[in-house]
């Protein structure tokens, strides 16, 4: 009997039934055949109501029919009420033999109440008692399948066919899981086989359409697909399918496809809106908006939005997120901490989203969806919100919805000339319409392969669905032309011999022999990266190109060649490679797309180039921009949440280069009231970010010795900001092993280990754990009564100590954590070299005498300052009272204990790098509620900064609250922050800026070599900005942000870190571009700053240029800063007038009458030397 689905009981079982209890004559206490009759046909005709009825009166007169309690159990499942449900089925099982029936529904039960490895384990049992008990088989197989073990589950019903090989449900099944596991000729022979028996058969027509597209037989496809439709025209499901596939059809026209869109929307969008509530019109209020996706996780929707999320004002987007899929990575998490608010909406029909969105009061809906699989469409035509949005996930084409608003894009995907094409109003972001963020499992790039194998390897790993005869054509002239080339493809669908066999055919037919195609299927995706460093050169297909691949390959090193085919799913690549700078690889026609190819093949210095600069490229380029991107996508959704509420309709809006909004048919740009960066010109104005966000490259490494930070109450709230690395030493095993089982990530937990001198020693286990020390507490007489019975030595145990210095692999230690289970002063003088690093130290020291050769306050003090420590603060004061026997009395007030907070002494603060300072302001912040110190560390290292901090800081109650983030972000995401932490002043002394002031009022064209506060200001004096600098991220954000009077240019010396570093010696060779840079400019300059990297090879080169270039020396100005205070830069004064002095800083002329040998030996000297 087939059970009709609830939202009590999502699953289905279309295959589930009820047997008749035959018996030869009725059985005392049993339910008679035709009541049994009786109620299923009930059943069957869907009448839940009756059949509970009848369901009940079976159990009240046979109570010992399996029969009667199996009905009731089965009717109340259905009708939701899960407790009783059970309780009638245990009562069946408990009758005499087992059911499968009984299993089944129980086993819904189970699932149900979430119970599902108990549904599962009865549906297996079910299976025992009958190996082809449809119900449980095909639950089994779902299962299996929404964990992608399509194989595990296709086992189970090759097992089950044995029994039953002409079972038609579970051969649809089959077929069903042969599509999912990309087994895709099986699947087409199994379905061929299948529409024979049910010619009529809509769904079986439309798959066996959907395998012929995934083989590349789009002609098959599109005559099963159409006949498919005929017999099931209000099918939107199949619908939706077949205009996803048409993008993948070389035949099909972008005006074919546009049509389809349209007639989805006429057959199908057809439901009367939701009822919605007023919302305040006000345009200037927090707007809420609503996301609808599946892809919030790992996924290519996850990569392209989780980042800009992060930098979504809060005060600006209130932000409901409504997830289709329960999965959970570190993605997932990302975006549920940015969310205001979190809804699965798996088990809600179409019209309960569209209720539940209404409800919610969403202002502008996002979807993320399209006409993807299980996609919402039909509940964005219900109009749940006042503007109704598409962008990424499913972003083809038009979605063909009335009912769609708007669609964001930009001016690559959507060129001017194609709104007719589009239902959408299309808002055209001035960069890439999404943001891309790398998986984190990137391995490192090789060398070009070309070298190796004296061939060029060129590469698709695109979906091979997209792969056609049309393209295959193209690309086999391309082989043809570049002698000995290979083609290397990739991707799941090649498991299918099939699939293969036709490919290498069409390539035979073509002239391309077998050996020349490498073809390999599925791998894992660290796998599948590591797969391009064997190609040289990708090729994208056509007409629908690749998305995420083509950020993959750049992110690889390999450069992409595309040719934009007819609709948005054509342009992705062509976009992706504008954006990245790459537009000389986006082919006119497929001459020039052999052209680009062929003119590459023949360059391996070109190739060369791209496999050491493309990933950085990319990474610094607007494509990966997070916090350009949000504020342009804030800015889109103000501007039309502004122009609903003036009563005007939809309008597309296209920003120029500039970040400059226009809607359509409007002459004036439109201003939008957000928080965002202030005018970069105006040196009136903060060039920073006016909310403040914590941003780590990496996770601050804590030392717990005695565990007093992992007993905490707050450390799951601490450790919830994935900021932290915790290595627990605990002596006493006070730490429960729940907390050293995994559960808790970025935690390691060393038991019965505590820190000392490396010897061997002895612990002292009390009555009360936490008095357990490697000290032996004071005879009971000599401790106050209260203490005397927590303080009793039970036992003594041995137990290793380690030295601090002596462990190994510990590379960085900010933040070391001492209790009273270790002597403090040993611990300290056994990590003197580690201690020279650590940030912080936090002691924890009785006030009353507790142990045997207690150290006071003043040696802990005076053993902190021997490793450059100075006492800060107290915290966590504890008390007693001095009542004994009268404890409630009174507060206590007698002071117990405290915790020395100790951080590093001034010397040690001035030598602090920027990370440091900002780790150790993250530490105070968000630990001990500190807000004076971050501010002045912070201000250390920029004032600007620190006045953002000043200002979030003081609107928030507690550590945590926003507008702070505390997160360290994915290995491959680069700190964006920075990028935009732009100081207003260069980073001098207040005499040197006045001097540094002075010489750019009098200047008229400027160089500089490294970048900054120099650049402002250079800048709103109206000066062009010619400079190089080490720093390619630091240059993109200086670029972008002071506009088209900024040519900076990004020299390659390798890796840097702060103050753009180099931060090894390994690409040396490429040092002396840095100072040679000036060279590239065929003009004079009459001040040039020396103020970054290889500062004597700088000054020599800005020398030598200025006696290359100007004839009057004089109106040469050098500005060398921090020049007096380090004598390693003096060798240069032989070349140089001193013309001003001012504390570190000074300004030069050059010497009439130098020698310019010994200049040259100078700079050959220096060149290589970073200082």
């Amino acid at each position: 009997m087939h059970k009709k689905s609830s939202q009590a009981t999502p699953f289905s079982a279309p295959s589930a039934r009820l047997k008749l209890q035959e018996v030869n004559h009725v059985a005392f206490g049993q339910v008679p055949i035709e009541k049994q009759q009786q109620y299923v046909d009930l059943h069957q005709a869907g009448d839940n109501q009756s059949c509970l009825e009848l369901a009940e009166s079976f159990a009240a007169h046979y109570p010992d029919s399996r029969f009667a309690w199996k009905a009731l159990g089965s009717s109340l499942l259905r009708n939701g009420a899960l407790d009783e449900a059970e309780r009638a089925l245990n009562r069946a099982a408990s009758l005499q033999g087992e059911d499968p029936e009984v299993c089944n529904s129980l086993a819904r039960v189970y699932h149900a109440q979430g119970r599902t490895e108990e549904a599962i384990k009865l549906m297996h049992r079910a299976l025992e008692i009958e190996p082809d008990f449809a119900s449980s088989l095909l639950w089994l197989c779902r299962e299996l399948a929404d964990k992608s073990q399509y194989d595990a589950a296709i086992e189970l019903l090759d097992n089950a066919l044995l029994c039953n090989p002409e079972h038609r449900d579970f051969l649809k099944k089959k077929a069903n899981l042969l599509l999912r596991a990309i087994r895709y000729g099986e699947a087409a022979e199994l379905l061929e086989s299948l529409c024979a028996l049910e010619p009529d058969n809509a769904i079986l027509l439309h798959s066996l359409g959907n395998a012929y597209y995934n083989l590349g037989r789009f002609e098959d496809a599109e005559n099963k697909i159409q006949a498919s439709r005929e017999l099931d025209p209000t099918n939107f499901l199949l619908a939706s399918d077949h205009l996803l596939l048409m993008h993948y059809n070389p035949h099909l026209s972008a005006e074919t496809i546009h049509q389809a869109h349209l007639n989805w929307d006429a057959l199908f969008a057809t439901e009367a809106p939701v009822p919605r509530a007023t919302v305040d019109q006000n345009p200037d209020r927090r707007i809420r908006v609503g996301m609808i996706s599946a892809g919030f996780r790992i996924h290519p929707v996850g990569q392209m939005i989780t980042s800009c999320l992060q930098f979504l004002p809060r005060e600006d987007i209130e932000l409901y997120c409504y997830t289709m899929n329960d999965k959970c990575d570190p993605y997932t998490q990302l975006i549920q901490r940015r969310s205001d608010e979190w809804r699965s909406v798996i088990r809600l029909s179409d019209e309960e989203l569209a209720e539940r969105i209404a409800e919610d009061r969403i202002d502008i809906l996002i979807d993320l969806c399209g006409h993807t699989e299980g996609n919402r469409c039909k509940t964005i035509a219900m109009r749940p919100a006042p503007l109704q949005v598409k962008w990424v996930g499913g972003q083809i084409n038009t979605t063909g919805l009335t009912a769609m608003d708007y669609m964001i894009t930009d001016h690559v995907e959507t060129p001017e000339g194609v709104d007719h094409l589009y239902t959408e109003k299309l808002i055209r972001l001035p960069d890439d319409y999404i943001c891309y963020i790398p998986r984190g499992d990137t391995p490192s790039i090789g060398a070009v392969p070309a070298l190796e194998n004296g061939y060029i390897t060129f590469g698709c790993f695109n979906n091979p669905t997209k792969i056609n005869a049309q393209l295959i054509e193209q690309w086999a002239s391309l082989l043809l032309a570049v002698e000995h080339s290979r083609l290397f493809l990739k991707g799941s669908q090649f498991g299918s011999e099939e699939l293969c066999g036709r490919v290498r055919a069409m390539f035979k037919h073509h002239g391309i022999d077998e050996h020349r195609i490498h073809i390999e299927g599925r791998s894992p995706h660290v796998e599948l990266l590591e797969a391009y460093n064997r190609v040289d050169i990708a090729l994208d297909p056509w007409p629908y190109s690749g998305g995420l691949t083509t950020c993959e390959a750049i992110l690889m090193g390999v450069p992409v060649i595309t040719l934009p085919g007819p609709t948005f799913a054509g342009r992705h690549s062509a976009t992706h490679l504008t954006n990245a700078g790459l537009a000389n690889l986006v082919a006119r026609n497929w001459q020039d797309y052999r052209r680009i190819a062929i003119g590459l093949a023949n360059d391996i210095p070109k190739l060369e180039h791209y496999r050491s600069s493309l990933r950085q490229q990319l990474q610094h380029s607007p494509v990966c921009d997070a916090h350009r991107f949000a504020r342009h996508l804030n800015s889109a959704l103000r501007a039309i949440w502004q122009r609903h509420c003036s009563g005007e309709n939809p309008a597309a809006l296209s920003f120029n280069p500039n970040g400059q909004m226009q809607f359509a048919n409007e002459d004036t740009f439109t201003s939008v009231r957000i928080n965002e960066l202030p005018n970069p010109r105006d040196p009136n104005h903060s060039m920073v970010q006016p909310d403040f966000v914590w941003s780590l490259e990496r996770h601050i490494v804590v030392m717990d010795c005695g565990s007093k930070l992992l007993l905490d109450p707050g450390f799951d709230a601490l450790a919830s900001t994935n900021a932290f690395q915790v290595i627990g030493f605990d002596p006493a095993s006070r730490v429960p092993r729940s907390d050293d089982d995994g559960t808790r990530e970025n935690v390691q937990v060393f038991q019965h280990t505590v820190l000392g001198d490396g010897k061997p020693s002895v612990l002292h286990a009390c009555i009360d754990p936490a008095w357990s020390s490697v000290c032996k507490p004071l005879p009971a007489d000599a401790l106050p009564g209260a203490m005397q019975l927590p303080a009793q030595v039970l036992t003594t145990l041995p137990i290793s100590t380690l030295a601090l210095d002596d462990i190994e692999g510990m590379n960085q230690l900010d933040w070391l954590i001492l209790d009273t289970s270790g002597n403090p002063l040993t611990i300290l003088e056994n990590g003197r070299k580690t201690l020279e690093s650590t940030l912080l130290l936090q002691i924890r020291c009785p006030t009353q005498p507790r142990y045997l050769h207690q150290p006071d306050l003043s040696h802990l003090i005076a053993s902190a300052a021997e490793s450059g420590f100075t006492l800060h603060c107290l915290t966590d004061l504890q008390r007693v009272s001095s009542c004994d026997g009268l404890q409630n009395a009174f507060p206590a007030s007698q002071l117990d204990s405290v915790d020395l907070l100790f951080v590093p002494c001034e010397a040690r603060l001035a030598k602090l790098q920027i990370e440091q300072l900002l780790t150790l302001s993250f530490i105070l912040h968000n630990v001990f509620n500190i807000r004076d110190l971050p501010a002045s560390l912070i201000h250390r290292v920029d004032p600007d900064l620190a006045q953002r901090y000043i200002r979030a800081a003081a609107h928030m109650e507690n550590p945590q609250q926003a507008p702070m983030e505390s997160f360290v972000r994915p290995g491959t995401v680069k700190n964006q922050d920075k990028e935009f932490n732009l100081p207003t002043a260069p980073h001098m002394s207040r005499d040197e800026r006045e001097l540094f002031a002075r010489c750019l009022s009098s200047a008229e064209s400027y160089f500089e070599f490294g970048s900054g506060g120099s650049t402002v200001w250079a800048v709103a004096a109206g000066l062009e900005v010619h400079g190089v600098e080490s720093d390619a991220q630091w240059v993109n954000a200086l670029s972008r942000e002071l506009g088209d009077r900024c040519h900076l240019v990004a020299v390659d010396i390798g890796e840097v870190g702060e103050w753009g570093m180099p931060t090894s010696n390994k690409f040396a060779e490429l040092f002396v571009d840095y100072s040679r840079a000036i060279h590239q400019l065929q003009q004079p300059f009459d001040l040039i700053l020396v103020d970054g990297r290889f500062r004597v090879a700088c000054a020599a080169r800005a020398i030598e240029h200025t006696l290359r270039h100007n004839t009057n020396l004089a109106s040469t100005r050098i500005f060398i800063h921090d020049f007096w205070n380090r004598e390693q830069y003096h060798p240069i004064l032989e070349f140089l007038e001193l013309v001003e002095r001012v504390e570190t800083a000074g300004v030069f002329t050059v010497r009439e009458d130098l020698d310019r040998a010994a200049l040259r030996s100078l700079w050959e000297s220096y060149a290589h030397d970073p200082a």
